[in-house]
Parts: structure tokens; sequence; C-alpha cells
């Protein structure tokens, strides 16, 4: 897991199986990250290979702590597995979550962060 911090955001980038070993692997950092939350997550799981519902549990809890600062979590490149199992628990439905599945909208939503940042 690696973590980018901005003033008003945070990419969080995971890599392989996001599984109930991974969380209780990375729960200090997991934890961290969901008290200290900025406004906005960036969620990228292109090399994400599987995820199961602690996974989909993390990001209800960032989506959680997004909310109370009026912000939003953006998933970025979710695999079909994980977009479908995002589907399957109703995470798509959440109205603090967008998703970027396409190259175009990473892009778009990279370049408001990296602006954000320069402001």
């Amino acid at each position: 897991m690696e973590i980018e911090w901005g003033d008003s955001w945070a990419r969080v980038t995971l890599s392989g199986d996001v599984d109930l070993q991974w969380i209780e692997t990375h729960e200090e950092a997991l934890n961290d990250l969901c008290d200290d939350a900025p406004a906005h997550i960036l969620l990228d799981l292109e090399a994400v290979t599987f995820m199961d519902s602690s996974g989909f549990g993390l990001m209800a809890r960032l989506c959680h702590s997004c909310r109370a600062k009026d912000g939003f979590v953006y998933i970025l490149r979710p695999s079909g597995p994980v977009l479908m199992g995002m589907e399957t628990v109703g995470l798509t439905r959440v109205n603090q979550i967008v998703i970027a599945d396409t190259t175009e909208k990473v892009s778009h939503i990279s370049q408001h962060f990296t602006a954000l940042e320069r402001a």
C-alpha cells in the first residue's frame, strides 16, 4: 500500500489480494488513514487482483470518513471482478463514491487534484 498525501486529498494505491489477511497486516496504517482522512480519497485499484468483503468494508469505512468532511472516495481503475463485487454489496449506489473506470476519467480526476495542489 502506498499513500500520497495532499492538502485536501490522499491517493491510496493498493495491490494484490485485498482480503482479511491484507487488512489485518495493514491495520495500523488503515486506521491512521481513516482517522486522519482528508475530504477526498483517490483509491487506485489497478493492481488489485482480488477483493473480498474486508476490502469492500474498507471502502465503506473510507466513504464514511470522507462523508463527514463533505468529500468523496474516487475508485480508480477497478477490475471487472472488483467492480462486480462493489455492485453486489451496493457500493456503486453510494453518493460519496465516484468510479473512474476509464483512462480518460482517471486522467481528469488526477489532473483536478494535481491542480488543487498547485493552487
